[in-house]
């Protein structure tokens, strides 16, 4: 424990490392934003739904990405179990806690999963996925970038999941519903993995010893009792219980009475293709991380091969994983996610890492075994402990390497463009009015909730509508684009009586150059 507990601190570095000097905290991605927004809203004692001047004005355009305008009020484009739970943290213990939530649950996570290692393969492959565990690039990039709501999701998943091996096993029938309070805190934060966690919840159930039955009435109390908080606030921010802002219908159009529509569309958003699916799973697997996968994949056959004399646990963890995997990798993968501006940059900042970190964590212990059954080949002790000490430290540099040095999203370029972002931040607010929309290309999440934002100028319904808040509220345009994409945006807001007019550009050479812009009605429209 105190080896996951200093990873807790160090996952806080970059939080220490972006506190501005001045002005509102900002982030490197619009969904992290938005969950520290609404969470802070919550800690305020307010309803997770924000009053947004214009509100209700240009069709519902001024709002940042991973929100949305709701009967003229702001509300999350995204599941509502973090905003809830970090909040009512912050509501005891003060908003400053927030921010260093995940950590902790990262090191509670850490903890259980040690205990379920320990109980289904064994003391030896325990202690070396724990310790391997705090250093994996998902888990540490995500527990650092901590208002993504993963690595939290899946901490108190592994909580659950321990307290339910502990009834098993050792007959703890008192901490069933605290596994259950995990599980409905989990399954707030992320409802769509249901799909998976359910259905081994309900198998785990079916095969516990009869004697211990009863301990899973405590684990559905528990359960139902974490969901009440996120279900009232469901209904109070979108008008139904189980309404959640991924079924939001279009801008313009009533949330229906009826909650999640069931649709294959609804199970299947991304649809299946196999065939990116399997790139995916190579890019962002193997090519990612092979010295975990490529091991790992050498215990996942020696575990097979032995079937016949692995114990009950081990077959419910080998088949699950497989399972759970199998259709992880085709749900997620299936999906032509472009969360970086170049498409094909494999990095951790992609969605489909944060996505998968279920299989990042749960494939350790076969990795273990495998470099395991490769040490054992060696017939000195020395030999054997320095091999596993080289191996260690190989994967030690390789994670820091991938987490922290990786040029474009690396964390120590996170903080880099995190704390440019707030110099940015200073340089607009010394010619933008106070009460003025900042229409934003990616770059929202910097002035944003400082200012009212637009998340972009390319969208023709924003063109359409923006002429009603430039009646109302002095309008900028701050982007990275220039050349001719500017040319054409100038003739395409000619249309509606519009145009732009340079402010300031900001970055010297060789920095891409940012330029402020101010949207104004043109003198002698055509």
């Amino acid at each position: 424990m105190v080896w996951l507990s200093f990873w807790a601190v160090v996952y806080t570095q970059l939080s220490f490392r972006t506190v501005p000097l001045n002005g509102e905290r900002s982030f490197n991605s619009p969904d992290e934003t938005a969950n520290f927004y609404f969470s802070r809203r919550i800690a305020a004692g307010d309803l997770i739904a924000a009053p947004q001047v214009p509100g209700n004005l240009a069709g519902g355009i001024v709002h940042p990405r991973s929100m949305a305008v709701l009967q003229g009020k702001l509300v999350p484009l995204s599941f509502l179990g973090m905003p809830v739970w970090y909040g009512l943290a912050g509501r005891l213990a003060g908003p400053w806690i927030i921010i260093f939530l995940t950590p902790l649950f990262a090191a509670l996570g850490g903890w259980a999963f040690f205990r379920i290692c320990n109980d289904v393969f064994g003391r030896r492959v325990a202690f070396a996925a724990a310790l391997l565990l705090p250093l994996l690039p998902p888990w540490w990039y995500y527990s650092a970038r901590s208002m993504f709501h993963n690595v939290a999701f899946f901490s108190l998943t592994l909580c659950s999941f321990a307290a339910v091996l502990a009834v098993h096993r050792h007959g703890r029938t008192f901490i069933a519903f605290f596994g259950g309070l995990s599980l409905g805190v989990a399954l707030s934060l992320r409802l769509v993995e249901g799909v998976w966690i359910l259905p081994l919840m309900l198998l785990a159930f079916i095969f516990c010893p009869r004697r211990y039955k009863r301990a899973w009435v405590w684990v559905a109390a528990g359960t139902v009792l974490a969901g009440l908080p996120v279900l009232f606030h469901q209904a109070a921010t979108y008008g139904h219980f189980w309404q959640t802002g991924y079924l939001l219908p279009p801008a313009g159009s009533a949330v229906g009475s009826g909650g999640a529509s069931r649709t294959w569309q609804d199970f299947f958003p991304y649809g299946i293709h196999p065939r990116r699916a399997a790139s995916n799973a190579g890019h962002f697997l193997f090519g990612m991380l092979p010295w975990i996968f490529w091991p790992a994949i050498l215990g996942i056959l020696i575990q097979v091969l032995r079937w016949r004399e692995l114990n009950n646990h081990r077959r419910f963890y080998l088949v699950a994983f497989l399972a759970v995997s199998l259709f992880s990798l085709g749900y997620y993968g299936s999906a032509a996610l472009q969360d970086n501006l170049d498409p094909q940059a494999v990095t951790l900042g992609v969605s489909y890492v944060r996505y998968w970190i279920p299989i990042y964590v749960a494939v350790l212990p076969f990795a273990v075994i495998g470099v395991q059954w490769v040490v054992k080949r060696f017939h000195s002790r020395f030999t054997r402990r320095l091999i596993s000490m080289l191996l260690f430290g190989l994967a030690s540099w390789l994670s820091v390497r991938a987490t922290f040095y990786e040029p474009s999203e690396g964390l120590r370029s996170v903080a880099s463009a995190i704390n440019a972002g707030y110099t940015k931040r200073s340089q607009v607010a010394a010619v933008v009015e106070p009460d003025a929309v900042i229409v934003a290309e990616r770059s929202d999440k910097i002035f944003f909730p400082t200012y009212a934002v637009v998340g972009t100028l390319l969208d023709p319904a924003v063109q359409q509508n923006l002429p009603d808040v430039v009646a109302v509220r002095p309008v900028y345009y701050y982007s990275f684009l220039g050349g001719g994409d500017i040319e054409t945006l100038q003739k395409n807001l000619q249309r509606y009586g519009l145009s732009l007019t340079e402010v300031m550009r900001m970055n010297q050479p060789p920095a891409a150059p940012e330029q402020l812009y101010r949207v104004t009605v043109q003198s002698n429209p055509n």
